[in-house]
């Protein structure tokens, strides 16, 4: 519902001269001008019970003659309901809802913005009091466009425009580091995951006009680059001469891309050159170095998508503002050799042709049953349908989990089939069956972890996969790949990522984030994060105050030699092996009845493992 400021800025409008009042709306069949409808009490009880249409055509006679005896006042629109802005259908409410605003309305909500103090907390709270709903910014934005109004409304939209992107501007500026918390400011949108945008063929006219304003978005670059923190819309008067050029030149040519639009009878966006936006992924490259290759390829994509030059994903940085004034003259220059692929590279100044010359390679790949394309041993299959994940083990006995397209594609799966490789605990019944045997007694843990590539800069976890085995007082051995969702079912969602940042880093005091961020080599490097590194030895993969040792089990189990994937010493995730303190569990032995812990006869060069380090556990008995 509308606020007490709603309702006063409301009542402003209506009575600020010049203002447009809407156009009083025909009163209901029946109904008296200025009147309340009468409503039988039946209708008020239960008003799925109306009348019969021939009793209401009968009634609308009789009351005719009222209204044209009451003169009628002029109407002020009535206050939005919650009922109004909700769909009918109950079983929809999960869904969007489909939320209208009107012109009114959106004139209060740009007035209140307007009016609204600078201070970034008083204006959200502001804005917050003059919304009638919740609306995300990607939609407000939309909303308040000056390019929807008219004469002095576009003037007070426009303002408002530049205010509510000043406010993001300014809020995301507050933690300058948290990109994932701040995906609005770092990336020119809101941080809402918005409808994936389908644009139309371009044409000659369009290539024509992004051609043209390539100079011009140069000297945004550049300008940019000498401050993070501008921005072309909200923060005019903070660029310099030359970029004020570039923004009214870039302007003048979206305003010529409209026009051929409408002309045409195409979408009016189509072509547009979408620089705030664009202003917002270069901002990336300066403010969080570390980030520039994934950042590039995602511009990369970005560009595709909207059909614009490949070029404007990234300008090279330290590039001079006076290329705006480069010349048409495409004599060649050499890059030099790329380090690592023999590639060369030729481009033209100005030009958007890249000649590539690549020094001859041979590749190979096999197909084993059992065996990925490179040459890796499947371990275990992951089922995802028609496709699947891939636990892999390298020559060295690192695990990590990798996708069947990755790994082979469809030939790779069919031979992990027929070499019936095992997989993944998957079926609801199994998980709660594996359960109800953890939670009748015994000990349990992990022997392995394989990870799936770590996207930087994202803060989903990767997908994991963990070998988990039981060993109950009258059940035998048992170990199964399970998923970190499965293994949250069958202990509980706490214990099971404990158990899982205790086997990466021997310390369960971590989440599986800080567990996965602390494992990540170079994750503040300039390094690319998809270069391969070299995979170390074995003897050389754990950390030295974490002592590799065998699987020991009490006497009293009488189990036999310890499981699968007992030898592999380390965590792979994505092309970057991650070392990882020996995964293997130390089993604790469940206490006899005088409390005495069973002996263990260790080797002389062993020494026992920490408490603290230990990633087993032991279920009630």
């Amino acid at each position: 519902m509308p606020t007490a400021d709603l309702k006063d800025l409301r009542a402003q409008l209506e009575t600020k001269p010049g203002s447009e009042r809407p156009t009083p709306q025909a009163p209901p069949q029946g109904t008296a001008t200025g009147q309340e409808p009468a409503q039988a009490p039946a209708q008020t009880s239960a008003p799925a019970q109306a009348a019969p249409p021939a009793m209401a055509a009968a009634q609308a006679p009789a009351q005719t003659p009222a209204a044209a005896q009451t003169p009628a006042p002029t109407q002020i629109p009535a206050i939005p309901s919650t009922q109004q802005h909700q769909r009918s259908n109950s079983a929809d409410i999960d869904m969007e809802e489909d939320e209208e605003l009107g012109h009114n309305e959106k004139l209060l909500i740009i007035r209140a913005i307007s009016d609204a103090p600078d201070d970034p907390t008083t204006f959200k709270n502001a804005l917050d009091n003059a919304l009638p709903f919740a609306v995300d910014f990607r939609k407000l934005q939309a909303l308040l466009h000056p390019d929807k109004y008219q004469g002095e409304e576009k003037i007070q939209a426009q303002k408002a425009f530049q205010k509510l992107l000043s406010f993001r501007e300014k809020s995301g500026s507050l933690l300058p580091g948290a990109a994932d918390r701040h995906t609005n400011f770092y990336y020119g949108n809101d941080a809402s995951r918005p409808a994936e945008h389908v644009e139309g063929q371009l044409s000659s006219y369009h290539k024509d006009a992004h051609e043209r304003a390539t100079p011009h978005l140069k000297v945004l670059f550049s300008a940019l680059e000498h401050n993070p923190r501008l921005n072309p819309q909200a923060n005019l008067e903070g660029l310099d001469e030359k970029a004020k050029a570039a923004v009214a030149a870039i302007d003048s040519i979206n305003a010529e891309m409209r026009a051929g639009n409408e002309r045409l009878k195409k979408d009016p966006d189509l072509g547009m050159i979408r620089y705030p936006e664009l202003f917002g992924r270069w901002r990336v490259f300066f403010l969080q170095p570390e980030l520039i290759p994934t950042q590039s390829a995602a511009n990369l994509q970005w560009c595709q998508k909207f059909h614009y030059p490949n070029e404007w994903a990234t300008f090279s940085i330290g590039a001079s503002a006076s290329s705006a004034n480069s010349s048409g003259n495409s004599q060649p220059h050499a890059s030099t050799d790329t380090p690592g692929n023999s590639v060369q590279l030729w481009n033209s100044t100005g030009g958007q042709i890249r000649t590539i010359a690549i020094v001859p390679r041979k590749t190979t790949r096999s197909i084993n049953p059992g065996y990925t394309s490179s040459g890796e041993t499947i371990r275990m299959v992951q089922s995802l349908g028609r496709s699947a994940r891939f636990v892999v083990e390298d020559a060295q006995g690192r695990v990590r989990l990798v996708s069947s397209a990755a790994a082979g594609g469809q030939p790779a799966l069919d031979g992990a089939t027929r070499a019936n490789i095992p997989t993944t605990l998957r079926g609801e019944q199994e998980i709660m069956k594996l359960r109800d045997q953890v939670r009748a007694g015994g000990q349990y843990g992990l022997n392995w972890l394989a990870v799936r590539e770590l996207e930087l800069g994202k803060s989903r976890l990767p997908f994991i996969v963990a070998g988990f085995w039981h060993q109950g007082t009258t059940t035998p051995l048992r170990e199964e790949g399970v998923s970190r969702s499965a293994l949250k079912k069958i202990l509980a969602p706490h214990e099971a990522d404990r158990l899982i940042a205790e086997n990466m880093i021997g310390d369960p005091g971590y989440s599986v984030k800080e567990a996965l961020a602390i494992l990540s080599p170079g994750a503040n490097s300039h390094s690319r994060p998809t270069a391969p590194l070299a995979l170390p030895d074995r003897e050389h993969n754990f950390n030295p105050w974490f002592p590799s040792m065998p699987q020991q089990f009490p006497p009293a189990l009488n189990a036999p030699q310890g499981p699968r994937f007992q030898q592999s010493f380390s965590t792979a995730i994505g092309s970057c092996p991650i070392p990882v303190a020996a995964t293997v569990s130390t089993i604790i032995s469940t206490p006899d009845a005088a409390g005495v812990l069973p002996s263990v006869n260790l080797p002389a060069n062993i020494r026992p493992v920490p408490e603290r380090f230990r990633s087993s556990s032991s279920a009630p008995v």
